[in-house]
């Protein structure tokens, strides 16, 4: 029992502490934490020069915070839309079984383009400002 009691102490040094009423997020704190404290002591045998868990613990959210705070490049549409709804033909209003938020004022409605595939307002006229 070694092992899982050195776990739980070094697990409640640096514990998550978020208050919440579901039981999801709190097992999910533990799994991090657990996590966390794993790869510290997978690290501390590894190197020569081992860091405090503190120190680890700051390092591994820098380099997580590094990651998110890039910017992929996204690819170009495979639709081309702006053609597409510029072109005048067969633009059509399809009536919708539900109501819907428009693409252009966000109003729900129940009318969208059937050739674009967008949900468009006629309302406010946002259907002929798209096309046009």
């Amino acid at each position: 029992m070694g092992g899982v009691d050195e776990l739980d102490q070094s697990i409640s040094l640096y514990r998550i502490r978020i208050h919440s009423k579901k039981w999801r997020w709190l097992l999910f704190t533990y799994m991090i934490d657990m996590a966390m404290a794993n790869a510290w002591s997978m690290q501390v045998i590894a190197k020569e020069e081992p860091m405090d868990q503190l120190l680890f613990r700051r390092s591994v959210a820098r380099y997580y915070l590094r990651q998110s705070t890039q910017r992929n490049i996204a690819r170009p549409s495979s639709s081309n839309i702006e053609g597409l709804r510029l072109n005048g033909v067969e633009h059509v209003l399809e009536k919708l079984p539900t109501r819907v938020r428009c693409f252009i004022c966000h109003i729900r409605g129940r009318w969208g383009c059937k050739k674009c595939k967008k949900i468009l307002c006629i309302e406010k006229s946002c259907f002929a400002n798209f096309h046009s």
